[in-house]
């Protein structure tokens, strides 16, 4: 995981180390720039925006807040479908990556927020959507099932989120990933984790869609919230 994620010997940790400058500066360098990267990258914007565009049919969405916006990769392209958007992060270091990427593609109105996600501080139903990206991957389901409370508290309807899903088939897959020296993700979330989390957050599945289906469980959700829950 630290090869990966910085260049320290240390093990990486997870509750302080988002907050590195070095992390930071090189987190989209040692994910996004390789060919598979790249690849990885474009079907997964392709997932987001076939669910925003299921959410678009359903009610519009003007005002978006991302959370764990990181540094500003996908916000950076939910600000070219021209949302009102919000980026919101914990660490500061991340948001001045962010603030300069948005910056430097034309996105001067986007306004950022130093938030933590279990408690935003933003009033309820604040938003139309409320978004998080390669973020429940790094959390246990409790800590999943508490981030979509707050996430569903602060949107009027929609959330969209992606899981690391897991089943017999993609527990295989991350298996022989991890035999071949690969890098996998820290937690993955089952079916009946997912429908746990989602229900003490009073939200509904919309649409579902794997980014590469087959390759790896990357799995882009469309929630909204259920009746009575707003």
């Amino acid at each position: 995981m630290s090869k990966d994620i910085g260049a320290s010997s240390q093990p990486f940790d997870h509750n302080t180390d988002w907050k590195s400058k070095t992390v930071a500066e090189h987190y989209d360098e040692r994910r996004f720039t390789s060919l598979g990267g790249r690849l990885y990258d474009r079907m997964e914007k392709h997932a987001v925006a076939s669910c925003l565009d299921a959410a678009q049919r359903i009610s519009p969405i003007n005002t978006l807040l991302d959370l764990a916006c990181g540094t500003g990769r996908m916000s950076e392209f939910l600000a070219s479908r021209g949302y009102q958007l919000t980026c919101g992060d914990i660490s500061e270091e991340m948001l001045g990556v962010a603030k300069r990427r948005l910056a430097s593609a034309g996105f001067a109105q986007v306004a950022f927020l130093h938030l933590d996600i279990y408690q935003t501080d933003q009033r309820s139903e604040a938003f139309d959507c409320v978004s998080a990206f390669r973020l429940f991957q790094h959390l246990t389901s409790e800590q999943r099932a508490e981030a979509l409370r707050e996430m569903a508290r602060v949107s009027r309807r929609f959330v969209l989120a992606n899981v690391m899903y897991t089943s017999a088939y993609y527990g295989a897959v991350r298996k022989l990933r991890l035999a071949l020296g690969r890098y996998t993700t820290r937690y993955t979330s089952t079916q009946s984790e997912v429908d746990q989390e989602l229900g003490y957050a009073g939200l509904k599945i919309v649409r579902s869609v794997f980014s590469q289906p087959g390759f790896n469980g990357n799995r882009v959700l469309l929630m909204e919230k259920s009746e009575g829950n707003g």
